[in-house]
């Protein structure tokens, strides 16, 4: 029992080590709220669970050196594991489960990379990310849109991309080493994103392809209302 646990107990610690460290190592998390960074996550950059937390420390894995760089990738793997689990929920009353998981795969990549608005609180951020899941949800399934329509909204918004990445978080500032690496892999999702939809353009996939420009659209928005906030409060300090 003592070495299945020390098994488990590195699986949990590698897996929340390599979250802190992506988490760490983009522009910011794909949802609304960025955590202000301390100096042991800070030290993992390269250009919470209690209970599970207290477990590791029993394991021997988890120490005063590197508890909230751990405690960072377990809230992060939390999260991440509650959004899809909402999305796939969703998406399944309303008919298909794979959108949900298609929205996701196509959102977060971009998103991590390209940046976008982030609330004062995680409990706005939480109404925030979820809302807007649910409101695309909506759209997805039950607005339909004439193929010209979806085509402007998705060069349109991949023109808001291609301009504004990477919006950096006031909580976690970028260099410029780390401005052009994350806007060119931003970019690169962006283009694999594009093809996805072209994709289901040539399969018929209407549903589909409204998932994915939605996925698109959401990015876009982010941006477009981090920047104005970045606006506003220039004009405040001037």
């Amino acid at each position: 029992m003592k070495k299945i646990n020390r098994l488990i107990g590195k699986i949990v610690y590698s897996t929340a080590l390599k979250v802190a460290e992506k988490e760490v190592n983009s522009v910011c998390n794909f949802r609304f709220y960025q955590e202000t960074l301390d100096s042991q996550t800070e030290a993992l950059r390269k250009y919470h669970d209690k209970r599970i937390l207290d477990w590791l420390y029993a394991q021997g894995y988890v120490n005063e050196s590197n508890d909230k760089i751990i405690e960072l990738g377990l809230q992060r793997i939390k999260s991440t594991f509650a959004s899809i689990t909402f999305l796939a929920i969703v998406s399944w009353l309303m008919g298909d489960i794979i959108v949900g998981l298609l929205f996701e795969l196509t959102y977060i990549p971009i998103r991590i990379y390209a940046g976008g608005y982030h609330a004062s609180s995680k409990r706005k951020c939480e109404f925030l990310s979820y809302g807007s899941l649910l409101l695309c949800m909506i759209l997805i399934f039950y607005v339909t849109l004439k193929v010209e329509i979806m085509h402007v909204l998705l060069l349109l918004s991949g023109g808001i991309i291609l301009l504004q990445s990477p919006i950096e978080s006031p909580n976690k500032r970028l260099n410029s080493v780390e401005k052009k690496i994350y806007r060119r892999k931003s970019i690169m999702y962006l283009v694999i994103v594009v093809f996805v939809y072209v994709l289901m353009i040539g399969m018929n996939k209407m549903l589909y392809t409204r998932t994915v420009m939605y996925s698109i659209c959401l990015v876009a928005v982010g941006l477009i209302q981090m920047e104005t906030i970045k606006a506003k409060m220039k004009r405040i300090h001037m």
